[in-house]
Protein backbone atom coordinates (compact mmCIF):
# COMPACT_ATOMS: atom_id res chain seq x y z
CA UNK A 1 0.00 0.00 0.00
CA UNK A 2 3.38 2.34 -0.13
CA UNK A 3 1.52 3.94 -3.48
CA UNK A 4 -1.83 4.59 -1.96
CA UNK A 5 0.56 6.47 1.20
CA UNK A 6 2.25 8.36 -1.41
CA UNK A 7 -1.35 9.75 -3.04
CA UNK A 8 -2.50 10.34 0.53
CA UNK A 9 0.97 12.66 1.62
CA UNK A 10 -0.09 14.47 -1.89
CA UNK A 11 -3.47 15.19 -0.80
CA UNK A 12 -2.12 16.18 2.71
CA UNK A 13 0.46 18.64 1.25
CA UNK A 14 -2.19 20.10 -1.00
CA UNK A 15 -4.31 20.61 1.80
CA UNK A 16 -1.82 22.06 4.11
CA UNK A 17 -0.95 24.77 1.20
CA UNK A 18 -3.97 25.72 1.51
CA UNK A 19 -4.73 25.87 4.60
CA UNK A 20 -1.69 27.94 5.17
CA UNK A 21 -3.22 30.67 2.80
CA UNK A 22 -1.04 29.86 -0.21
CA UNK A 23 -2.33 29.80 -3.96
CA UNK A 24 -2.16 26.72 -5.29
CA UNK A 25 -0.68 25.92 -8.74
CA UNK A 26 -1.50 22.51 -9.07
CA UNK A 27 -4.55 20.53 -8.46
CA UNK A 28 -5.55 17.03 -7.96
CA UNK A 29 -7.92 15.33 -11.04
CA UNK A 30 -10.09 13.16 -10.79
CA UNK A 31 -11.74 10.67 -13.92
CA UNK A 32 -14.54 8.58 -13.16
CA UNK A 33 -15.76 5.55 -14.85
CA UNK A 34 -19.00 3.19 -14.56
CA UNK A 35 -16.95 1.24 -11.85
CA UNK A 36 -17.29 3.70 -9.23
CA UNK A 37 -21.38 2.41 -8.36
CA UNK A 38 -23.11 -0.07 -10.34
CA UNK A 39 -25.79 1.76 -11.15
CA UNK A 40 -23.63 3.66 -13.87
CA UNK A 41 -23.61 0.34 -15.88
CA UNK A 42 -26.93 0.97 -17.22
CA UNK A 43 -26.98 0.69 -20.92
CA UNK A 44 -25.66 -2.49 -22.13
CA UNK A 45 -27.92 -3.20 -24.82
CA UNK A 46 -27.96 -7.02 -24.54
CA UNK A 47 -28.01 -6.50 -20.59
CA UNK A 48 -31.10 -4.72 -21.14
CA UNK A 49 -32.98 -7.09 -23.91
CA UNK A 50 -32.13 -10.20 -21.43
CA UNK A 51 -34.28 -8.04 -18.44
CA UNK A 52 -36.92 -7.69 -20.79
CA UNK A 53 -37.58 -11.36 -21.56
CA UNK A 54 -39.25 -10.84 -24.45
CA UNK A 55 -41.72 -9.13 -23.86
CA UNK A 56 -41.03 -6.16 -25.85
CA UNK A 57 -41.01 -8.16 -29.74
CA UNK A 58 -41.10 -4.74 -31.84
CA UNK A 59 -38.40 -2.06 -32.40
CA UNK A 60 -40.51 0.67 -31.23
CA UNK A 61 -41.72 -1.40 -27.76
CA UNK A 62 -38.24 -2.56 -26.79
CA UNK A 63 -37.21 1.46 -27.22
CA UNK A 64 -40.07 2.83 -24.91
CA UNK A 65 -38.96 -0.09 -21.99
CA UNK A 66 -35.33 1.15 -22.87
CA UNK A 67 -36.57 4.72 -22.24
CA UNK A 68 -37.96 3.85 -19.24
CA UNK A 69 -35.05 2.39 -17.80
CA UNK A 70 -32.74 5.49 -18.71
CA UNK A 71 -35.29 7.46 -16.87
CA UNK A 72 -35.51 5.19 -13.70
CA UNK A 73 -31.34 5.54 -13.75
CA UNK A 74 -31.77 9.20 -14.21
CA UNK A 75 -34.26 9.74 -11.19
CA UNK A 76 -32.85 7.20 -9.03
CA UNK A 77 -28.91 8.88 -9.64
CA UNK A 78 -30.23 12.70 -8.96
CA UNK A 79 -32.35 11.76 -5.66
CA UNK A 80 -30.74 8.51 -4.20
CA UNK A 81 -27.42 8.94 -1.68
CA UNK A 82 -24.51 9.21 -3.67
CA UNK A 83 -21.83 6.73 -2.39
CA UNK A 84 -19.03 7.40 -0.01
CA UNK A 85 -16.57 8.07 -2.56
CA UNK A 86 -18.38 10.45 -4.57
CA UNK A 87 -18.41 12.27 -1.34
CA UNK A 88 -15.18 12.23 -0.55
CA UNK A 89 -14.05 13.80 -3.87
CA UNK A 90 -17.19 16.60 -3.21
CA UNK A 91 -15.05 16.87 -0.39
CA UNK A 92 -11.64 17.30 -2.06
CA UNK A 93 -13.58 19.43 -4.69
CA UNK A 94 -14.72 21.86 -1.76
CA UNK A 95 -11.66 21.77 0.10
CA UNK A 96 -10.17 23.71 -2.62
CA UNK A 97 -7.43 20.80 -3.77
CA UNK A 98 -9.34 19.40 -6.92
CA UNK A 99 -10.64 21.55 -9.85
CA UNK A 100 -11.13 19.11 -12.49
CA UNK A 101 -13.65 15.82 -12.45
CA UNK A 102 -13.70 14.41 -15.66
CA UNK A 103 -16.28 11.75 -15.98
CA UNK A 104 -17.36 8.93 -18.62
CA UNK A 105 -20.29 8.22 -16.65
CA UNK A 106 -24.11 9.45 -17.54
CA UNK A 107 -25.95 9.45 -14.31
CA UNK A 108 -26.42 12.60 -11.79
CA UNK A 109 -25.01 11.64 -8.53
CA UNK A 110 -22.16 14.32 -9.18
CA UNK A 111 -24.88 16.43 -10.58
CA UNK A 112 -27.14 16.48 -7.84
CA UNK A 113 -24.34 16.91 -5.47
CA UNK A 114 -23.20 20.14 -7.35
CA UNK A 115 -26.88 20.99 -6.94
CA UNK A 116 -27.04 21.04 -3.33
CA UNK A 117 -23.66 22.86 -2.97
CA UNK A 118 -24.28 25.92 -5.32
CA UNK A 119 -21.13 28.18 -3.78
CA UNK A 120 -19.22 26.09 -5.31
CA UNK A 121 -19.32 27.37 -8.61
CA UNK A 122 -19.51 23.87 -10.82
CA UNK A 123 -19.05 24.77 -14.46
CA UNK A 124 -20.32 22.25 -16.77
CA UNK A 125 -18.51 21.38 -19.69
CA UNK A 126 -16.99 24.84 -20.12
CA UNK A 127 -16.31 24.75 -23.49
CA UNK A 128 -18.86 27.63 -24.96
CA UNK A 129 -17.53 31.40 -26.02
CA UNK A 130 -19.45 34.04 -24.26
CA UNK A 131 -22.20 34.51 -27.03
CA UNK A 132 -22.81 31.06 -27.28
CA UNK A 133 -25.93 29.03 -26.16
CA UNK A 134 -25.52 26.99 -23.26
CA UNK A 135 -27.70 24.67 -24.30
CA UNK A 136 -30.06 24.46 -21.14
CA UNK A 137 -26.97 24.69 -19.06
CA UNK A 138 -24.92 21.29 -20.56
CA UNK A 139 -22.34 24.04 -21.43
CA UNK A 140 -20.40 26.92 -19.51
CA UNK A 141 -18.67 29.66 -21.07
CA UNK A 142 -14.48 29.49 -21.01
CA UNK A 143 -14.22 33.01 -18.75
CA UNK A 144 -16.44 32.24 -16.29
CA UNK A 145 -14.88 28.83 -15.73
CA UNK A 146 -11.23 30.40 -15.53
CA UNK A 147 -10.92 29.95 -11.74
CA UNK A 148 -13.96 27.92 -10.96
CA UNK A 149 -14.14 24.42 -10.73
CA UNK A 150 -15.13 21.97 -13.85
CA UNK A 151 -17.19 19.28 -14.35
CA UNK A 152 -16.80 17.34 -17.81
CA UNK A 153 -19.48 15.04 -18.79
CA UNK A 154 -17.45 13.95 -21.80
CA UNK A 155 -19.82 11.02 -23.31
CA UNK A 156 -23.04 13.12 -22.16
CA UNK A 157 -25.48 12.81 -19.72
CA UNK A 158 -28.97 11.26 -18.49
CA UNK A 159 -30.27 14.84 -17.78
CA UNK A 160 -30.61 16.13 -20.92
CA UNK A 161 -32.12 14.51 -24.26
CA UNK A 162 -31.38 15.47 -27.82
CA UNK A 163 -33.21 16.78 -30.89
CA UNK A 164 -31.74 15.45 -34.15
CA UNK A 165 -32.30 17.14 -37.73
CA UNK A 166 -33.91 15.45 -40.07
CA UNK A 167 -30.87 16.26 -42.60
CA UNK A 168 -28.20 15.40 -40.21
CA UNK A 169 -28.05 19.15 -39.48
CA UNK A 170 -27.33 21.16 -35.64
CA UNK A 171 -29.18 19.18 -32.76
CA UNK A 172 -30.93 21.09 -30.29
CA UNK A 173 -30.43 20.01 -26.60
CA UNK A 174 -33.38 20.56 -23.53
CA UNK A 175 -32.72 19.70 -20.27
CA UNK A 176 -35.39 16.98 -18.24
CA UNK A 177 -37.58 18.21 -16.02
CA UNK A 178 -36.87 16.98 -12.49
CA UNK A 179 -39.79 14.04 -12.14
CA UNK A 180 -39.74 11.01 -15.23
CA UNK A 181 -40.80 10.90 -18.54
CA UNK A 182 -43.01 8.04 -19.10
CA UNK A 183 -42.82 7.99 -23.14
CA UNK A 184 -40.04 9.02 -25.49
CA UNK A 185 -42.23 9.45 -28.82
CA UNK A 186 -44.96 12.25 -30.64
CA UNK A 187 -47.71 10.69 -27.79
CA UNK A 188 -46.58 13.50 -25.60
CA UNK A 189 -47.11 16.19 -28.10
CA UNK A 190 -50.29 14.05 -29.20
CA UNK A 191 -51.62 14.27 -25.56
CA UNK A 192 -51.15 17.82 -25.42
CA UNK A 193 -52.06 18.67 -28.99
CA UNK A 194 -49.10 20.73 -29.57
CA UNK A 195 -47.57 20.32 -33.05
CA UNK A 196 -44.18 18.88 -31.75
CA UNK A 197 -42.30 17.28 -28.47
CA UNK A 198 -39.37 19.84 -30.67
CA UNK A 199 -38.60 23.08 -28.49
CA UNK A 200 -39.03 26.50 -30.31
CA UNK A 201 -35.04 28.54 -30.12
CA UNK A 202 -36.54 31.62 -31.99
CA UNK A 203 -35.32 33.84 -28.98
CA UNK A 204 -31.80 32.28 -28.65
CA UNK A 205 -31.56 32.22 -32.40
CA UNK A 206 -31.65 36.25 -32.36
CA UNK A 207 -28.97 36.37 -29.03
CA UNK A 208 -26.53 33.73 -29.99
CA UNK A 209 -24.68 34.22 -33.00
CA UNK A 210 -21.65 31.91 -32.95
CA UNK A 211 -24.38 29.23 -32.17
CA UNK A 212 -25.87 27.33 -35.03
CA UNK A 213 -29.55 26.98 -34.43
CA UNK A 214 -31.91 24.17 -36.87
CA UNK A 215 -35.21 25.20 -38.03
CA UNK A 216 -37.86 24.23 -35.82
CA UNK A 217 -39.65 22.00 -38.70
CA UNK A 218 -36.09 20.24 -39.16
CA UNK A 219 -36.13 18.86 -35.58
CA UNK A 220 -37.12 15.07 -35.04
CA UNK A 221 -39.74 14.86 -32.62
CA UNK A 222 -39.21 12.68 -29.15
CA UNK A 223 -36.75 12.48 -26.66
CA UNK A 224 -33.61 11.12 -27.14
CA UNK A 225 -31.38 10.13 -24.78
CA UNK A 226 -27.79 12.63 -25.32
CA UNK A 227 -25.49 9.88 -24.52
CA UNK A 228 -22.82 8.52 -26.56
CA UNK A 229 -24.82 4.78 -26.75
CA UNK A 230 -27.72 5.92 -28.34
CA UNK A 231 -25.75 7.31 -31.45
CA UNK A 232 -23.78 3.58 -31.86
CA UNK A 233 -21.22 5.36 -29.65
CA UNK A 234 -20.43 8.11 -32.36
CA UNK A 235 -18.67 10.31 -30.01
CA UNK A 236 -18.06 12.79 -32.36
CA UNK A 237 -21.20 14.88 -30.99
CA UNK A 238 -19.34 15.03 -27.66
CA UNK A 239 -16.20 16.19 -29.14
CA UNK A 240 -15.85 19.73 -27.85
CA UNK A 241 -16.07 17.85 -24.07
CA UNK A 242 -13.54 15.42 -24.68
CA UNK A 243 -11.29 17.65 -26.13
CA UNK A 244 -11.36 19.81 -23.09
CA UNK A 245 -10.47 17.25 -20.76
CA UNK A 246 -8.07 15.86 -22.81
CA UNK A 247 -7.02 19.90 -22.51
CA UNK A 248 -7.06 19.38 -19.03
CA UNK A 249 -4.69 16.27 -18.54
CA UNK A 250 -2.24 17.79 -21.19
CA UNK A 251 -0.72 20.12 -19.10
CA UNK A 252 1.14 18.39 -16.57
CA UNK A 253 2.65 21.67 -14.27
CA UNK A 254 -0.70 22.26 -13.41
CA UNK A 255 -1.60 18.83 -11.85
CA UNK A 256 -0.73 17.28 -8.76
CA UNK A 257 -1.84 13.91 -9.78
CA UNK A 258 -4.48 11.87 -11.60
CA UNK A 259 -6.57 9.76 -9.85
CA UNK A 260 -8.70 6.95 -11.96
CA UNK A 261 -11.71 5.74 -10.31
CA UNK A 262 -13.50 2.89 -11.53
CA UNK A 263 -12.44 3.64 -14.64
CA UNK A 264 -10.49 0.57 -16.66
CA UNK A 265 -9.11 2.09 -19.81
CA UNK A 266 -10.29 0.22 -22.42
CA UNK A 267 -8.06 1.12 -25.38
CA UNK A 268 -7.38 -1.32 -28.26
CA UNK A 269 -3.96 -0.61 -29.79
CA UNK A 270 -4.20 -2.33 -32.98
CA UNK A 271 -7.61 -0.38 -33.93
CA UNK A 272 -7.26 3.20 -33.07
CA UNK A 273 -10.94 3.87 -34.64
CA UNK A 274 -12.36 1.15 -31.84
CA UNK A 275 -15.93 2.60 -30.96
CA UNK A 276 -15.60 1.35 -27.80
CA UNK A 277 -12.02 3.29 -27.10
CA UNK A 278 -11.18 5.98 -23.88
CA UNK A 279 -10.36 8.85 -25.29
CA UNK A 280 -8.15 9.63 -22.54
CA UNK A 281 -5.81 7.29 -22.49
CA UNK A 282 -3.23 8.03 -25.05
CA UNK A 283 -3.20 11.47 -23.40
CA UNK A 284 -2.06 9.88 -19.85
CA UNK A 285 0.27 7.12 -21.57
CA UNK A 286 1.74 10.56 -22.75
CA UNK A 287 1.62 11.81 -20.15
CA UNK A 288 3.20 8.82 -17.85
CA UNK A 289 6.18 8.65 -21.28
CA UNK A 290 7.06 12.20 -20.98
CA UNK A 291 8.04 11.35 -16.66
CA UNK A 292 4.69 12.22 -15.44
CA UNK A 293 4.63 9.12 -12.97
CA UNK A 294 1.60 10.41 -10.39
CA UNK A 295 -1.16 8.36 -11.96
CA UNK A 296 -3.30 5.89 -9.87
CA UNK A 297 -5.92 3.61 -10.52
CA UNK A 298 -9.01 1.85 -8.32
CA UNK A 299 -10.76 -0.11 -10.17
CA UNK A 300 -13.93 -2.50 -9.28
CA UNK A 301 -12.89 -6.25 -9.03
CA UNK A 302 -14.94 -6.99 -12.23
CA UNK A 303 -12.47 -4.31 -14.15
CA UNK A 304 -9.28 -5.81 -12.55
CA UNK A 305 -10.63 -9.35 -13.78
CA UNK A 306 -10.29 -8.02 -17.07
CA UNK A 307 -6.76 -7.19 -17.03
CA UNK A 308 -5.54 -9.70 -18.56
CA UNK A 309 -6.95 -8.74 -22.20
CA UNK A 310 -5.65 -6.71 -24.69
CA UNK A 311 -7.15 -3.79 -24.71
CA UNK A 312 -6.64 -2.50 -20.99
CA UNK A 313 -2.72 -2.28 -21.51
CA UNK A 314 -2.60 1.11 -18.91
CA UNK A 315 -4.26 -1.21 -15.67
CA UNK A 316 -1.47 -3.64 -16.69
CA UNK A 317 1.07 -0.92 -16.93
CA UNK A 318 0.37 0.86 -13.59
CA UNK A 319 -0.18 -2.67 -11.22
CA UNK A 320 3.46 -3.41 -12.46
CA UNK A 321 4.29 0.05 -10.77
CA UNK A 322 1.21 -1.17 -7.43
CA UNK A 323 -0.45 2.13 -8.78
CA UNK A 324 -3.81 0.11 -9.41
CA UNK A 325 -6.11 -1.54 -6.49
CA UNK A 326 -8.95 -2.96 -7.17
CA UNK A 327 -12.43 -2.59 -4.87
CA UNK A 328 -15.30 -4.34 -3.63
CA UNK A 329 -17.22 -1.09 -2.93
CA UNK A 330 -15.32 2.52 -3.70
CA UNK A 331 -16.33 3.82 -0.66
CA UNK A 332 -14.13 1.85 1.67
CA UNK A 333 -11.05 2.28 -0.81
CA UNK A 334 -11.51 5.81 -0.58
CA UNK A 335 -12.38 5.27 3.81
CA UNK A 336 -8.76 4.02 3.79
CA UNK A 337 -7.33 6.64 2.21
CA UNK A 338 -8.48 9.80 3.87
CA UNK A 339 -8.34 7.93 7.10
CA UNK A 340 -5.02 5.58 6.81
CA UNK A 341 -3.05 7.69 4.72
CA UNK A 342 -4.21 11.34 4.80
CA UNK A 343 -2.96 13.25 8.19
CA UNK A 344 -5.19 16.17 7.03
CA UNK A 345 -8.20 15.32 5.54
CA UNK A 346 -11.21 15.80 7.65
CA UNK A 347 -12.13 12.31 8.35
CA UNK A 348 -14.95 12.84 11.56
CA UNK A 349 -15.94 15.80 9.91
CA UNK A 350 -16.82 14.08 7.04
CA UNK A 351 -18.08 11.17 8.30
CA UNK A 352 -20.84 13.01 10.36
CA UNK A 353 -21.51 15.56 7.21
CA UNK A 354 -22.29 12.08 5.25
CA UNK A 355 -24.65 11.17 7.48
CA UNK A 356 -26.47 13.89 7.63
CA UNK A 357 -26.52 14.00 3.86
CA UNK A 358 -28.93 10.88 3.83
CA UNK A 359 -31.62 13.74 4.93
CA UNK A 360 -30.52 15.68 1.76
CA UNK A 361 -31.83 13.40 -0.63
CA UNK A 362 -35.49 11.60 -0.96
CA UNK A 363 -36.60 8.43 0.75
CA UNK A 364 -35.74 5.12 -1.58
CA UNK A 365 -39.98 4.34 -0.49
CA UNK A 366 -39.99 7.25 -3.55
CA UNK A 367 -37.37 5.79 -5.61
CA UNK A 368 -38.33 2.68 -5.48
CA UNK A 369 -41.57 3.19 -6.37
CA UNK A 370 -40.51 5.27 -9.88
Amino acid sequence: MREVENLGRIIDGLIAQKRSGRLLNRWLVFVVGNGIDSVNNIIDDKALRLKAGGRYKTTKSFEAFKWRHFEYARYYSSTSLPSYAHYCIYKLVETGVCRDVITTNYDMFFDSIWEHSPTMRVHQNPVAEADEHSWEGYFATRRRAATGVRYWKIHGSLSHVCFGGRRGGPHHLYRLPRFAISANDDSLAQKYRIPTQAPFMGFEMAHYPRTTFANQADLIGGFRPYIDWTWDSDRTRFRREIDGAKEVLSTPAKIAAIVLVGFSGYFNDHDPNDAWNEELVPVIRHLRANGFRDVYMAVHENQIARISRPTYGLMRELQREKRCWPFRVSGDLFGDLVTKFCRTFPCDYAETEYTKWKHWYLSMVEADHV
